[in-house]
Parts: structure tokens; C-alpha cells; sequence
């Protein structure tokens, strides 16, 4: 990963949120709406679970290898008696979209759920947890932060690939350590494409609920977001030092052959 490339967009980002902030109305985000952001992998039903939440077609839908969404969009609805507003973001290494666009677009829905998103989805589809996947955890996590595991639920969509296998949910994720360390962290949903979406859409905003209760009722903030770019700035430091002293290591090394 280009540390130097995502820094730079987390930087220029938090001085666009400032920016914005400024000039938003105070009413933007409603206090008694939820907010929430989908992010994942093109192809993992992302844009599909977004549809299912909503209760009807908003985001595109595509099973290609390039993402469809390339920019963030948001919508809101009223479902069971809740408000929320949902915001579907570009396919995370997409090989149509540069690192920075996908970047900066992702990090946006800070600022188009103003104050604050109260959950992020990470959809993954089931399948091989390949190392693409966890490059996405990683690059998810270097721009909103660590703390930002909190304020994630893990969606598994296909589940029923698993059934036709009899295969359960957990022996997926336990043949696989760093997906089992990651779901260690953050709570699961399973989504069955072959039943009814309308009971499971209403399960998992049940799901968001508890995760905004365990959180104490606190959405993620632009100031998480500013903290995980100086943090990431604080890496991205010690990571060149690193690399200095191994690179005058093997120099001293090499001057005392000479």
C-alpha cells in the first residue's frame, strides 16, 4: 500500500470536512435517524444489501468485476418505524478507480452523514477471505481508524452457498484465522439471498441499534477522523525510520566489506 497516497487523501480530507462544515446547515443529519455506510469489496452485494435496507432499487446493482458505484450515494427511508439514511460507497480496489478517488470518496460519507455515521457494513461475500479482503480491512481501518471497529458489523451475503454445503456460518470462519480474529472484533449478520429480504433488513437495523446502544449512543465524528490521520501520520513515521535504519545497516555492512 501507498502510505504517502492514502495520508495525503485522509489529510486533504479532513480539511474538506472543515470546509463543508462550516457552510452546512446544523439540520443536515437528523439526531433520530440512523446513518449508515456500506463498504466492501465489488461484487460482494454491497449495492444489493443497500437495496434490501432501503426496501426498494436506489443503488445499482451489478455482478462485473468493476464497480458501479464510483461515488458515494445517499438515501433515506422510514422502515419499522425507524428513519435511516444509508450511504453506499465505490468497490474498495476496484481495478477501474485509482487508490485516491476510492479513498476520498469513501471517507465523503463522513460529511454526507453529518454529524456522523452510527454503523459501517462491511460486506463480504462468502468465499475465500483473500488477501484482497484483508487489504481491505487494513486500508479500511488506515483511513477511519482503529477505533473504528466498533462501529462495524461484519454482512455475509450468500449464506446459503454455506447451506448447499452444510456448512455452517462459524466453520467458514473459523477456516480462516485472520477472518476469525476480525469477527472476534466486530459483530456478524448473515444474509440468506434466498428468503425473504424485507425480515432480514429488519433484523439487521435491529443490529445497528444495538451496536449505537453499545456505543452509548455515539456516532463516529469528524474528529475520529482527524485522530486517525495524525495517527496514521505517527505510522507512516516510524515506518521510514525503520526503513532508514535498515537501509544504513546494510550500507555499514557493505563499506566493511569494501
Amino acid at each position: 500500500m501507498d502510505f504517502t497516497l492514502v495520508q495525503d487523501n485522509v489529510q486533504n480530507l479532513v480539511m474538506d470536512v472543515d470546509v463543508i462544515n462550516e457552510i452546512a446547515t446544523p439540520n443536515f443529519g437528523s439526531s433520530d435517524e440512523l446513518r449508515i455506510v456500506l463498504i466492501g469489496k465489488t461484487g460482494s452485494g454491497k449495492s444489493t444489501t443497500g437495496n434490501s435496507l432501503l426496501g426498494e432499487t436506489k443503488f445499482v446493482e451489478d455482478v462485473s468485476s468493476q464497480s458501479v458505484t464510483t461515488y458515494c450515494e445517499s438515501y433515506r427511508t422510514e422502515r419499522f418505524g425507524k428513519s435511516f439514511r444509508v450511504v453506499d460507497t465505490p468497490g474498495l480496489f476496484d481495478t477501474s478507480l485509482s487508490l485516491d478517488k476510492v479513498a476520498k470518496e469513501i471517507s465523503r460519507c463522513v460529511v454526507m452523514l453529518s454529524p456522523g455515521p452510527h454503523a459501517f457494513l462491511f460486506v463480504l461475500r462468502v468465499g475465500r477471505f483473500t488477501e484482497e479482503e484483508q487489504n481491505t480491512v487494513s486500508h479500511l481501518l488506515d483511513i477511519f481508524g482503529s477505533g473504528a471497529l466498533s462501529y462495524i458489523i461484519i454482512v455475509f451475503t450468500y449464506k446459503d452457498d454455506l447451506d448447499r454445503k452444510k456448512r455452517t456460518l462459524q466453520q467458514y470462519i473459523n477456516g480462516n484465522q485472520k477472518l476469525k480474529e476480525l469477527t472476534d472484533k466486530c459483530p456478524v449478520f448473515p444474509i440468506d439471498n434466498t428468503k425473504d429480504t424485507d425480515e432480514q433488513a429488519k433484523n439487521l437495523i435491529a443490529l445497528v441499534e444495538q451496536t449505537v446502544q453499545r456505543n452509548g449512543n455515539v456516532h463516529y465524528t469528524n474528529e475520529m477522523l482527524q485522530r486517525a490521520s495524525e495517527a496514521f501520520e505517527l505510522k507512516k513515521k516510524q515506518l521510514q525510520e525503520e526503513e532508514q535504519r535498515k537501509f544504513e545497516e546494510k550500507s555499514q555492512t557493505i563499506a566493511r566489506k569494501i
